[in-house]
């Protein structure tokens, strides 16, 4: 759930780097569809509008992502080796994603597929918590506040579709989308864990933290598929509103 901040990223890329579909900021540059380096166009237009982010561009009608405001992220993991458990987390606070770089682009439009690779250098993401289940060997339950600090945070994702004509328009269906993603550090905490018992939550946090990557490597599945249901969503809405050459200049 840590990183769903990256799929605003995913999705103003795909705006910007399509090209003039409404009127664009004056920091864009559009990038062509018969460009042969278009990939490299793409990551150089994202540099230009990294800038913005804090602040939000209203000519993509796209709120600021940094903060970043989620509502509610729900997780159900059983059986894991490392963890079995169930959470919620609410009014989620990210901070840190406008510091996104963009590492590498790959548009193939001939089979309608994106792949894409960022970099986080540093996400923190602070929450309302109400967890109960096993983290290793220990019980674990409380409600109260979590907080997250993730480091160095590798981010891999395909998304890929087919042709849809509409009024004699080419529009894009999205109908698969991958991702995968790789945290370098983390450091977690959660306060009033065992209804405030200071000992208790206190040893447990520590335990949480000796065995952070096993507890992480546990959960990324369960991430990714949050991710790629929420870009899915997202991409879909954007693509089936604007025609494919309004999206990408033509030739």
């Amino acid at each position: 759930m840590i990183y769903q901040n990256f799929i605003c990223v995913i999705v103003l890329l795909g705006l910007f780097s399509f090209g003039e579909f409404r009127k664009l900021p004056s920091f864009i540059t559009p990038c062509r569809q018969n460009d042969p380096a278009l990939n490299d166009c793409i990551v150089q237009q994202f540099e230009k509008i990294r800038p913005q982010l804090k602040k939000g561009i209203p000519e993509f009608d796209l709120p600021s992502m940094d903060p970043l405001n989620l509502p509610t992220v729900t997780m159900n993991h059983g059986n894991g080796a490392a963890v079995s458990f169930k959470a919620d987390f609410t009014n989620l606070i990210v901070t840190g994603a406008s510091d996104v770089i963009v590492k590498k682009v790959d548009l193939d439009l001939n089979k309608l597929k994106l792949k894409v690779h960022v970099y986080f250098p540093k996400l923190r993401i602070e929450s309302d918590y109400k967890i109960s289940g096993k983290i290793l060997v220990l019980p674990i339950n409380g409600d109260g506040h979590s907080d997250g600090n993730f480091t160095n945070i590798e981010t891999k994702m395909v998304v890929s579709g087919d042709y849809e004509m509409r009024d004699g328009k080419r529009y894009i269906v999205i109908n698969d989308k991958k991702v995968s993603l790789v945290i370098g550090d983390s450091k977690l905490y959660f306060a009033n864990l065992f209804n405030g018992n200071k000992e208790l939550s206190e040893s447990t946090n520590q335990l949480i933290n000796e065995n952070s990557k096993d507890i992480v490597q546990e959960i990324t599945p369960l991430v990714e598929e949050t991710i790629g249901e929420l870009v899915h969503k997202i991409v879909n809405q954007v693509f089936n509103i604007f025609p494919v050459d309004e999206l990408l200049l033509p030739n």
